[in-house]
Formats: structure tokens, C-alpha cells, sequence
């Protein structure tokens, strides 16, 4: 920008100078060009003129010779058709002739007028008086005038145009010297004469003004290495910010996959949410439902579309617990959490059921709480449950609280669980103070029958619960009786361990003990109280009997289904296993599988699928009788072990059961089974062998719709 305006600068001047000069030649050369194009236009004009006087001169001198020429054939005429014809001719010519003198006489530029006009008339006369003759004859005496008229008339005019074209040729070359050779000399003369004067100076004006410019160029050169660095470095910054676009692009990108896996997020938790097997509640800071999944239908028995943006408390709890539910939304979305929190809920069909749930808020990402969830659960079979086992546990502390003996109950730690008011006695510490200890925590001086110290690892319960077997009447003693023969106190101990449902080590042990001192000490008493010893014993027996049918009941549930009080897994594995070893001859198994179980659930509730399973166990051991043995194999499907049903027994079985349950009463829809036989012999009969031909079976009936009873032969025939 500061290089424009030096170069403005230093140019103005000359700049301005050479312009007035060009301007005021080219002004000069137009105003010389203009003067000298208007005098020879002028000049081509009068030419022009002269021209078309020498044209109308020849027009006049060919219509004399034309009146002439036509006058002689009305004089030579030979019929009277002929010489009107002539004479009619003649008045034509007369006419043009006439015309043509018109224009020559008016041209001030005819020299010969004057004489042109005298033959003129004379020609004229002697033409009217040919043509006013009545017949060729009379026109004949005219003859002579109208051709002396006419030579005299010829030679006027050849003089006339002779010396008007000598004059014309004159006047033309005169004005084309002139304005052809004199004008443009002079006019290119006094441009060459300004050009002199007037360019040099602006020629070393301009050189100048090129000697600072190229100082100028110079400076603009360092300007422009300046520029050009500055153009390198928006350049780099173009390539960052094409980059950061790039970037901005690619970070589009990611959000809008982002976006995408957030909405397949939302659906996966939304099918989640539906699918979790515990009744889940969304609920607004006012209280309202706006979340309900198929559990929570289950469990308070209304659609979702029945409580939608209804009062929560109004559909999950009794009135009475309204109020307190109001408040803990409230402090809900104050942050807070509750947990176990348990009421009352009677269904719309009347069940009372007992609830038990945790709340707490649901935040976004920012931390934000947007609304609550109470996930809640059916405790009402749990509940009684436990009321169940604290009577039971009443029960039992009532008993052993009467016995004479010592009861102590161990867990899987060797501490103790329960005691009762005569180990406590017997051991001389309180009832209360036992538990949660181990028994070496108690007494340290334990000693063996031999009176030498007892070593810990060899204490009842503690051999019971590394060999998981019974300890009957260990002799135990610890020191605590001064004053008496004996130091010691005596004790028989026995111990039982105590398992759960397949489980091969013990959850803990069951320990009872009585004081024999006296009987050691007084031998002789001791055969003398003998009776009154087996009398305890016989007691002891028969609280024993009742522990091992306690036992006994907790070995049977087990091995048992609790919901179809059938054989469980577990045992029908054992019962396979001992039937495999004991097999003589065939051995039979039937696997079947509730048809579209699923679907059952799905539309008429989990109650009614429990229901439909229970009714099937039942109609299985009615098909059965005492001829085999029925078990639940898992889920929906169940197990049926044959001892001594050949292969076309067993397919007529299965075939039979499939058509009892088909036929049974449903109170929803109608059920149907779907079992597959397998029929095994010999030394290569094995358990796994069984069960997997009998399920390839199953899986046929399955493929071929269902509602049927396959025999594996069947396959490996097709096979």
C-alpha cells in the first residue's frame, strides 16, 4: 500500500503532463481531420455535382439527336398509321428534351447556356412544326430547318460538354492537391513539431519516475519477503484449522455413533428393565409411576398401563403406609437410600403378600437426580418361612433346655451356636457367655480318659467335622473338683455332624454330653443305679430317634423338588447310578419337556407355570405307579427311570403319558409333552450313555412338532 502511493506520488506530475499533451494532439489532429474531411466532402460534392451536370448535358444532347432522328421518320413516314405513330413519338421525345433542358439551363455551372439556349429553341421550333404537319408531306418541307437546328444544336453541345469537362477535371485535380497532399503534410508537420516539444519532457520526467520505482521495487521486495513469510504462516495456519475441521469432523462422527450406541444402550436397558426377574418401579419427585416393568405386574397384579403417572404408594402398599411412603420419596430425591424396608400389600384378588424393598434416587451423568426406583420383592413365603423356623427354633431350644444333658451346637468354625442351661452347668460358665466361642476358649485343661492333656485337634466336634462321622461316648474330663477323690470332671461326649442338600462337608456339628464322674468314681453305685442308667439311655435313645428322624426329614427334602415333591436332580442321578450298577437285564429311561413352556409363562404368569409343572409330576407318578421312578430333571423338564421295561414297553409308556397329559383337564389352554425313550442292556449300559440317547429322542420329538413320545431305536433304524 505505501509503494501505490510513492508511485501515485512520483507519476502525477509527468503522468499528467504526457496526458495534456496527448490529449491536446489528438484534440488538434480531430479538429484538423474534421476541417479537412468537411472541405473534401464538400469538394466530392461539387464534384458530384458537376458530374451529374455532365450526365444530364449527355441526357439533353441524346434527346436533341433522339427528337431529330424520330422528326425525319414522321417526314419519312409511308402510311398515315406509321407517320401517328411517329408523330406520337416525336411529342414523347419533346417532352424528355424539354426535361433535360430544365436541368441544364438551372446548373449555374454551365458555361455554353446562352448559346445552347438560342439552337435550343430553334431545334425545339422546327421539332413542333414537324410534329404539328398534317402528313408526311408537309412534314417534309420542315426536314431542312429541323436538321440545320439540329448540327448547330450537336455542335453547341459537344463544345458546351468540352469545355465543361476540361473545366470540372480543372477544378478536381485543383481540390484533390489541396486537401489530398497539402492539408494532411501540414497536419502531420505540426504534430511531429508538438511530439518534439512536448514528449521529451515527459519522456525524462518518466525516467525518473522509474529510477524511484526501482528503488521502490526494492523496498517492495523486502515487503513482499515479509508478506510471504506472513503468507507461510496463515498457510500453517490454514493446514491447523483444516486439520481441527478434520478433527471436528471425525469427533461428529464419533458423537453420532455415540448417539446411536446411547439409543441401542437405552433399548438394551429398556429390555433389560422388562426382563429383570425383580418387580422394578420408576417414580417421579411427586410420586407418580412412569416406570413398570412385567415382575412388578406379577407381583402387585396391575398392567402398567393401569398405573402410569398414577400415585405410587396407591398401587405397591396399603393405605396405611401411604404417609410414610410420601415421605420417603421425599427424602428420596433429598439423596437418600433406603434399604429392606418392608410393608404390607393385599393384590386386587384379595392375597395378602409381604413386601420387602429397597429405594433410592436415580442420577444422570452430571450428578443430577432425575427420578427414584424401587426395586421390590415378594417375601411373604420367606416371611412365613421364618416364623416357621423360629418355632421350630423355639421349639428346640425348649427342648434341649429340658434335657439333662449337655447340647452344644458348632458351626463350620467350631464356634458355638447354640447351648443350652445344662452345658452352661455342667461346664460352669453361663449359658449366655458360650456363645460365639470355641469350646478351648472356654476350658484349656481338657484331658483324655487316661487323665493326660487332650490336644485340641482331637476334641469330639472336632473329629466329627474333619471325618465328617459321628463321635459316640468320648470320654473328656477337665480339672474342677477339690476336696473329692477325683480331680476331675468326666464327661461322655458324642457328636453328629450336620449337612445341607449336596453338600459332602458338614455345616457344623451337634454335640451332646453328660457329667460320668460319679459313675467312675462309685463303680460299684454305678451297677446298683443301672436300671435307672438305662432308663436314661432309654431316653436318650428316643431323643436321639428324634434327632434321626429330624435328620432323616432334612435328608428327604434334599433329595426332593420342592415344588413337585418329586425326586430333584441330584437324587435322580444317584438313583440312575444305583439302578445302572443293579441292572440284570434292560434298563428304560424316559426325558420329557413341557411344550412351549416358555410362552405359557409369558402370557399366564409364573404361578400358573408352577401350577401346570406340579399337575405334570402328578399325572407322571400316576402313569407310573410302583413301576419306576419319577424326577424333576431341571425347569420344565422331568425324568422317568423304567428298571426292566424292554424297548417296546418304554415307547408304549411313553406314548401312553403323552396322551394322559394331553387329555387332562387345563384350566388356561391345553398341554402337551413332548418325551424321548431310550432302552439300554448289557455290560456297555452307562448312566451318561442313557441320558444322551433318550435326549437325541426328545430333541426328534421336538423337531417333529411335538406332542410325541420317539423311541431312540427309531433314530438309529432311520439312521
Amino acid at each position: 500500500m505505501g509503494l501505490d502511493v510513492v508511485s501515485n506520488m512520483h507519476y502525477e506530475r509527468p503522468a499528467r503532463t504526457l496526458v495534456l499533451a496527448v490529449a491536446l494532439l489528438c484534440a488538434i489532429v480531430l479538429g484538423l481531420t474534421l476541417a479537412g474531411h468537411y472541405a473534401f466532402d464538400r469538394s466530392m460534392r461539387e464534384n458530384a455535382r458537376d458530374s451529374e451536370t455532365l450526365v444530364s448535358a449527355g441526357h439533353f444532347a441524346v434527346g436533341g439527336a433522339r427528337v431529330k432522328d424520330d422528326a425525319l421518320a414522321v417526314a419519312s413516314a409511308s402510311s398515315p398509321a406509321e407517320f401517328v405513330r411517329a408523330k406520337s413519338r416525336v411529342y414523347a421525345d419533346l417532352q424528355s428534351f424539354e426535361s433535360a433542358h430544365v436541368a441544364v439551363r438551372t446548373e449555374p455551372t454551365w458555361q455554353a447556356r446562352q448559346t445552347l439556349e438560342t439552337n435550343y429553341r430553334s431545334m425545339l421550333r422546327a421539332a413542333h412544326s414537324l410534329a404539328l404537319a398534317s402528313s408526311a408531306k408537309d412534314a417534309q418541307a420542315s426536314v431542312p430547318a429541323l436538321t440545320a437546328a439540329q448540327a448547330r444544336f450537336d455542335a453547341d453541345v459537344e463544345d458546351g460538354l468540352t469545355g465543361f469537362a476540361h473545366d470540372v477535371n480543372s477544378r478536381m485535380g485543383a481540390r484533390l492537391w489541396l486537401y489530398g497532399a497539402l492539408l494532411p503534410g501540414a497536419f502531420g508537420f505540426v504534430i511531429v513539431a508538438l511530439g518534439a516539444v512536448l514528449l521529451p519532457r515527459a519522456l525524462i520526467r518518466i525516467r525518473k519516475v522509474n529510477d524511484t520505482l526501482i528503488q521502490l521495487e526494492a523496498a517492495s521486495a523486502r515487503q513482499a519477503g515479509e508478506l510471504e513469510e506472513q503468507n507461510a504462516i496463515l498457510h500453517a495456519q490454514q493446514e491447523d484449522l483444516h486439520n481441527s475441521q478434520a478433527e471436528l469432523i471425525m469427533k461428529t462422527q464419533q458423537l453420532e455413533a455415540t448417539s446411536l450406541g446411547s439409543q441401542q444402550a437405552a433399548r438394551r436397558f429398556e429390555e433389560l428393565f422388562q426382563g429383570l426377574p425383580v418387580a422394578c418401579v420408576g417414580f417421579s419427585d411427586e410420586g407418580l409411576v412412569f416406570e413398570w416393568n412385567r415382575a412388578a405386574t406379577d407381583l402387585f397384579g396391575y398392567d402398567a398401563y393401569q398405573v402410569l403417572h398414577m400415585k405410587l404408594w396407591n398401587h405397591i402398599a396399603d393405605h396405611a403406609f401411604a404417609r410414610k411412603g410420601a415421605s420417603i420419596v421425599r427424602q428420596v430425591f433429598l439423596g437418600k437410600e433406603f434399604r429392606d424396608a418392608e410393608w404390607e400389600y393385599r393384590r386386587p384378588d384379595g392375597q395378602p403378600r409381604q413386601i420387602l424393598g429397597h429405594l433410592f434416587p436415580l442420577r444422570g451423568v452430571d450428578g443430577r437426580i432425575l427420578g427414584g426406583i424401587a426395586a421390590c420383592l415378594d417375601v411373604t413365603d420367606r416371611k412365613r418361612a421364618e416364623e416357621e423356623v423360629r418355632s421350630s427354633e423355639k421349639l428346640f431350644r425348649d427342648l434341649i433346655d429340658s434335657l439333662h444333658e449337655g447340647v452344644l451346637l458348632y458351626d463350620d468354625c467350631g464356634r458355638i451356636v447354640i447351648a443350652n442351661q445344662q452345658a452352661g452347668a455342667l461346664l460352669g460358665a453361663p449359658q449366655a457367655s458360650l456363645i460365639g466361642k470355641r469350646i478351648d476358649e472356654v476350658r484349656e485343661d481338657f484331658v483324655d480318659e487316661s487323665s493326660n492333656p487332650l490336644d485340641q485337634r482331637k476334641l469330639p466336634y472336632r473329629v466329627c467335622m474333619q471325618t465328617g462321622k459321628p463321635v459316640e461316648n468320648a470320654c473328656v474330663g477337665f480339672k474342677g473338683r477339690p476336696g473329692r477323690s477325683s480331680e476331675f470332671h468326666w464327661f461322655s461326649v458324642s457328636s453328629i455332624p450336620l449337612y445341607r442338600p449336596n453338600q459332602t462337608h458338614p455345616y457344623g456339628v451337634l454335640s451332646s454330653f453328660s457329667e460320668i464322674t460319679e459313675r467312675l468314681e462309685y463303680e460299684d453305685q454305678l451297677k446298683s443305679h443301672m436300671k435307672a442308667l438305662a432308663s436314661a439311655h432309654q431316653e436318650l435313645k428316643q431323643r436321639s430317634d428324634l434327632l434321626e428322624q429330624a435328620n432323616a426329614q432334612l435328608a428327604a427334602l434334599a433329595v426332593t423338588d420342592g415344588l413337585t415333591s418329586i425326586l430333584n436332580h441330584r437324587a435322580f442321578q444317584e438313583r440312575l447310578e444305583k439302578e445302572v450298577t443293579n441292572c440284570q437285564d434292560e434298563l428304560s429311561l424316559v426325558l420329557l419337556d413341557v411344550d412351549h413352556f416358555k410362552g405359557y409363562n409369558d402370557t399366564f404368569g409364573h404361578p400358573e407355570g408352577d401350577g401346570v409343572l406340579r399337575r405334570v409330576a402328578v399325572i407322571m407318578q400316576e402313569s407310573i405307579g410302583d413301576r419306576g421312578i419319577a424326577a424333576r430333571y431341571g425347569g420344565e423338564e422331568f425324568a422317568i427311570i423304567l428298571p426292566g421295561f424292554d424297548a417296546t414297553a418304554a415307547a408304549a409308556f411313553g406314548d401312553q403319558l403323552c396322551d394322559a397329559v394331553a387329555r387332562s383337564p387345563w384350566p388356561n389352554r391345553s398341554v402337551t409333552i413332548s418325551a424321548g425313550v431310550a432302552t439300554l442292556g448289557g455290560a456297555d449300559i452307562t448312566p451318561e450313555a442313557l441320558i444322551r440317547s433318550a435326549d437325541a429322542a426328545l430333541y426328534d420329538s421336538k423337531r417333529a412338532g411335538r406332542n410325541r413320545s420317539t423311541h431312540a431305536q427309531t433314530l438309529k433304524k432311520a439312521a
